[in-house]
């Protein structure tokens, strides 16, 4: 069984986590904003490589803290809160799949047919990749944060 301290451990380093993934989120939404297409006759990719700089951390951070809440927080609230912890893989998952994809297009964005199109796609993309993010940082921390002053008290964290 995991020790309580050593959950409460892995909460406060989530919660860093989270927090530098925020941060990142914030730098994705400045860069995308200097993205741009001015009707047909010209697209400024000025902040796309920025973006996808960006995302490309992000993806190996994100793909870092999924394994890392997966190891550790998931399997130990999994007995007690089976229904949190599959919905949370099942967002896991899905984020994952938004953020490949995500930074996929944005390799590939200085290329495409229609760059207004393009460019549109992606902002709306990233729109939708913050606001998984955030709703999904926002049910783990509201369910942390219940739980650790818990933990904190109990002998073993399946006790509770």
């Amino acid at each position: 069984m995991t020790h309580p301290q050593a959950l409460l451990e892995h909460a406060t380093n989530i919660r860093q986590e989270h927090d530098y993934l925020l941060g990142e989120l914030e730098t994705l939404e400045a860069a995308l904003a200097r993205v741009n297409c001015y009707s047909e006759v010209y697209a400024t990719f000025e902040g796309a490589g920025e973006a996808c700089g960006v995302a490309t951390r992000m993806l190996e951070t994100v793909l870092r803290h999924f394994d890392h809440e997966e190891r550790t927080i998931l399997p130990a609230l999994g007995r007690t809160y089976p229904t949190f912890v599959s919905e949370m893989q099942r967002q896991h998952d899905g984020i994952r799949r938004q953020l490949q994809r995500f930074t996929t297009d944005l390799l590939y964005l200085s290329q495409a047919e229609d760059p207004n199109e393009a460019i549109q796609n992606v902002k709306d993309e990233g729109e939708e990749l913050a606001r998984s993010m955030v709703a999904h940082m926002q049910a783990e921390e509201r369910r942390y944060h219940l739980l650790a002053p818990k933990a904190a008290e109990a002998d073993d964290w399946g006790a509770m």
